[in-house]
Parts: structure tokens; sequence; C-alpha cells
């Protein structure tokens, strides 16, 4: 196991928020970009991690961002079989995780949209005062509203991943070949010299 000295995600949102700024535009989709990088790592190997949050992308001094805790991952036969078991943490559940529904990678989508919102606007996109408040409004309701301030990108994106149909979700692939994805994809690829 690698050791993170950057964290993670999390107290890179929780410091940010402490001190009353915000992460740049580009940081946010260098950091979201390198997360469907490893994602799609996973899912090429029909691996479902069912837990993404802040509080599992952990990063390097150099800002590199690693994925972790694959406690309750699952590798599928192949991407198109469905998961049964409703697992991972409440905030970052998919709809269809929510209400007891079989699910496949677009769960993981789903799950980096929540990310990607918190990244952009320091808060969860559904929060309540129980798991059961949460998930009615992941189920029912949309996002917290979204300042009109945040970057073009960075909006279409969040609406994309956090639709509530797994069918209309983009995939992981879809999601890396839109401009402000593929961009910084093949920034990273070449400077990392994968």
């Amino acid at each position: 196991m690698e050791y993170a000295e950057g964290g993670t995600l999390a107290d890179k949102i929780h410091m940010t928020k402490f001190k009353k700024q915000k992460f740049s535009t580009d940081v946010i989709l260098s950091w979201i970009s390198q997360a469907i990088l490893g994602v799609m790592l996973m899912h090429s190997k029909n691996i479902l991690h069912r837990d993404l949050k802040s509080l599992n992308l952990f990063l390097t001094k150099d800002g590199i961002l690693k994925i972790g805790d694959f406690g309750i991952s699952k590798q599928l036969d192949a991407m198109s079989d469905l998961a049964l078991t409703n697992v991972g943490t409440p905030y970052y559940m998919a709809p269809e995780v929510c209400k007891g529904e079989p699910y496949g990678e677009k769960a993981d989508i789903w799950a980096i949209g929540c990310i990607l919102y918190e990244l952009a606007l320091l808060r969860k996109p559904f929060d309540a005062d129980s798991i059961q408040g949460v998930f009615d409004k992941i189920i029912n309701k949309p996002p917290d509203m979204m300042s009109e301030e945040l970057d073009m990108d960075v909006r279409m994106l969040i609406t994309a991943m956090l639709d509530k149909d797994p069918v209309k979700r983009p995939s992981i692939w879809d999601l890396s070949y839109m401009p402000c994805i593929n961009d910084r994809i093949n920034k990273f690829v070449k400077e990392q010299k994968c």
C-alpha cells in the first residue's frame, strides 16, 4: 500500500472550506479526470468500487490522485452484470442503490458526480438529518442549488453524472471523451509517461 502524503480529497475540502476559499476549476477538473482515469481501469476489469467518496481519494505529495479502500468493491463476470447488495456511504449512493434495485457501473459514476459537486461547492449535493432523509433527497429531489458562478463544464458534468436515471447517466468512457476531461487525461498521461 502506498502512503499518500497529500491526504484525502475530504481533507482538502474541509481545509478549503475552513479557510473560506475555493478550488480553481483547473484543480477540480484535474482531480476528477484522474479519478475518471482510475475508474476507467477498474471498469475495464469489471470491478465496481461501490464506495467512491472524497475520503477514499488520496493525494500524493505531488498532487497525484489515488483511489483507495477497495474493501467493498465487487468484480463482476461482465460489466453488463448487475450488483444487488446495498453497500456504500449514503451521501454518495446512487438512487438505484438507495431503492435496493440492481445496479452497475453507473453507480460509480453517480459517486464521482457527488465528489465533483463537493469539490466545486464544498458541500454534499444531498444532505439531511437522517440516512432516510438523505435517501429521500437522492431518490426524489435535485441536488442542492448550484451556484450560477460555477464553471459551465463543471455544471454540465455534475448535471450529467447526477442524472437520477442510470440509463441516461454517462458511462466512464463517455466521460473520458468529454473535451474538458479528455484534454486533462491526455495531459496527465503525457506528464506521467503512462
